[in-house]
């Protein structure tokens, strides 16, 4: 399978997090183990570039902490990690369809802003997908994302 994605793609734009994007090598593992044979098969299949958020990717705790957040999210690659990720919007509804079929265990819609996060939290409970308006994360099927 070829590989469409680089890991610095996966990475919160260095210029925002004042470290000149380095990450270390346990979150790089993470992507390539974990994201990557998600991602990959389903580029190809959309036959369309899926755009990584540059916002989302890895953040560093104390990125996290720094923003007034509580450093806690899926971004921190504590657990496997998390993504944001969008594509031409002619692909949207056939990404999200893609993502709610494939190993992720939440993925979530975010209509005012265009994009999915997709993470594992809490594989063990099964898949969980959400439609997210003004923060609040509401339950849904995944035919309505």
């Amino acid at each position: 399978m070829r590989n469409y994605f680089s890991i610095q793609e996966f990475i919160i734009a260095p210029h925002m997090r004042g470290d000149g994007g380095t990450i270390p090598t346990h979150v790089a593992d993470k992507i390539i183990q974990h994201h990557l044979p998600i991602l990959n098969p389903m580029r190809a299949q959309l036959g369309t570039p899926l755009i990584i958020s540059q916002h989302s990717g890895y953040r560093p705790v104390q990125w996290e902490l720094d923003h007034g957040r509580d450093g806690t999210s899926q971004h921190t690659f504590k657990g496997k990690g998390a993504v944001d990720l969008t594509c031409r919007e002619s692909s949207l509804h056939h990404l999200g369809d893609l993502l709610a079929e494939n190993d992720y265990s939440r993925v979530a819609w975010y209509p005012d802003h265009g994009f999915y996060h997709a993470d594992f939290k809490d594989y063990q409970l099964g898949k969980r997908l959400y439609v997210v308006q003004n923060g609040i994360w509401k339950k849904k099927d995944y035919r309505t994302l």
